[in-house]
């Protein structure tokens, strides 16, 4: 009867262990670099948000390795000083599908722009994600959102032509 009573618990411990392992699993790996004009950006930040809790907070040596569990989303969050701060959002992927039949990696760089570089306008305009990753469930895999990230950057160039166009039109009227 003890015998029985032990290995009952013993089970039902293991079984609440896998639950939580399950549900807690980090397979969603993202990786890359983070760039300005084509070279490599050191001390860069990459901050973690979920539900808009800073979950993690680390300083980049010009490359980042993130892990995230599937069933949330979050906004990844690159800064440092000097440069406009760039903002991804990962959707969650087990509401798009994804069944947990293998580690979902996603490899994307990072390009960073200076703060002065936007100097005669307002960026505060710049609609914040420049990119959303999800899961693809047609193609089983995490994928870009390509509208919206087109659509971002095309925002960015617009901001930077125009910042041209006022810095030269300041120094005409010298």
């Amino acid at each position: 009867m003890k015998a029985s009573k032990y290995l009952f618990k013993a089970t039902l411990t293991l079984l609440f262990a896998s639950l939580f392992e399950v549900s807690t699993a980090q397979n969603v790996k993202l990786k890359g670099e983070i760039l300005r004009n084509y070279d490599v950006l050191k001390e860069v930040t990459v901050s973690v948000f979920q539900n808009d809790s800073l979950i993690s907070r680390e300083m980049s040596n010009g490359k980042f390795k993130i892990e995230l569990a599937d069933d949330q989303d979050y906004k990844v969050v690159f800064t440092k000083d000097k440069y406009v701060e760039k903002v991804i959002h990962i959707k969650n992927a087990e509401e798009n599908g994804y069944n947990k039949s293998k580690d979902l990696r996603f490899k994307f760089d990072v390009e960073l722009e200076k703060e002065r570089e936007f100097r005669y306008v307002d960026i505060t305009e710049l609609d914040e994600p420049v990119a959303l990753i999800f899961y693809n469930e047609d193609k089983e895999e995490l994928d870009w959102d390509r509208d919206h990230t087109f659509q971002a950057h095309q925002q960015i160039a617009q901001l930077k032509d125009l910042n041209d166009d006022r810095r030269r039109e300041k120094y005409r009227n010298f």
